[in-house]
């Protein structure tokens, strides 16, 4: 059973299952480690091991209805609970449980919820913060290669003067670089690491690794 968050919140889960796809819970599971059969997890999101855990059953990320749901519109100026900053919850938590597949399926997720909300959505500056505060490579991880290619897309200037005290220098940096807002400079284009172009890319419905777009399922009441 896993413990969630400060309020411990309980989860079932098998224990194999978990140990098979996370170096992180085998070694937790260890009986040296493991007390009653119980994993505590008091920095976690409840909702996004919720999320973890439909992966690990399904292979397809299971996201709750109510956020990731077409009319579920998102603003710049919103928070952590936004669908991308549930997105960031699972990426930063996949990438401490060592899971790379998970990972790069929650990239996917992001990619797909950008073409589901591309007229009405935009990626909210605190998302961006939290990458970077928690995530100890956060510069090179693909996340943040999207979110700079999404700030570069959606942002108009008065949400980037909104956004902007959020914004971390590094990326600031790799912003003002990259869109070349700088006088005189030609803009480039953005793109995974590795030079794989994010524009082509979503053009052809393909993911960072290349590999067709994996969609998210919509889960009602996961919240």
């Amino acid at each position: 059973m896993l413990l969630v968050g400060p309020t411990s919140v309980k989860l079932m889960a098998h224990k194999d299952l978990l140990c098979n796809n996370s170096p992180f819970f085998f070694a937790a599971c260890k009986p040296v480690c493991i007390q009653q059969n119980l994993v505590h997890l008091p920095d976690d999101d409840p909702v996004a091991v919720k999320s973890m855990l439909y992966w690990l059953y399904h292979k397809r990320l299971g996201v709750p209805e109510e956020m990731f749901h077409k009319d579920a519109v998102v603003h710049v100026h919103h928070g952590m609970k936004s669908a991308p900053g549930l997105l960031a919850k699972i990426y930063v938590m996949a990438d401490k449980f060592q899971m790379p597949a998970l990972m790069n399926d929650t990239v996917n997720a992001l990619m797909y919820w950008h073409l589901e909300h591309i007229e009405s959505s935009k990626l909210p500056a605190i998302v961006v913060k939290y990458i970077f505060q928690v995530l100890p490579h956060s510069e090179s991880s693909a996340f943040t290669y999207f979110a700079h290619y999404l700030v570069g897309l959606q942002y108009d200037a008065l949400d980037f003067n909104i956004a902007k005290p959020y914004l971390p220098f590094e990326f600031l940096f790799q912003y003002y670089k990259n869109t070349s807002l700088m006088k005189n400079k030609k803009p480039l284009e953005a793109k995974f690491q590795g030079g794989v172009s994010i524009k082509t890319l979503l053009a052809k419905g393909l993911g960072p690794q290349g590999t067709e777009i994996k969609k998210y399922v919509l889960v009602k009441g996961q919240r």
